[in-house]
């Protein structure tokens, strides 16, 4: 396996972190941390799950794209020489497929 981008530790998430151990957090700040720890584990679990796959592939981590005017981010791509796979895409809002051409 190939990993073009590798994963960082989002920079809100360490600042939440400092902040959450070093004071009072107030409840909806712990509940935001909680969930962008989670996530980057979730992240993390899955960069391990796939270290030592059998097969030839490429990895990219924490992409953002923008498509008719709309960003969104994909969190991990697996290129492989029949598959692409998408691993926990985010949209800020839906994206009709047939609304441009691929190629």
């Amino acid at each position: 396996m190939i990993v073009y981008k590798k994963r960082e530790s989002p920079e809100e998430l360490q600042i939440l972190d400092d902040l959450v151990h070093r004071s009072q957090a107030d409840t909806k700040t712990l509940q935001h941390y909680r969930s962008l720890k989670s996530g980057y584990e979730g992240e993390m679990q899955f960069d391990r799950q796939i270290a030592n796959l059998d097969t030839e592939a490429y990895q990219l981590n924490d992409l953002l794209l923008k498509f008719n005017e709309t960003h969104f981010q994909i969190d991990s791509l697996l290129i492989t020489e029949k598959n692409l796979r998408i691993r926990n895409q985010k949209l800020s809002r839906r994206i009709p497929l047939s609304s441009r051409p691929i190629l």
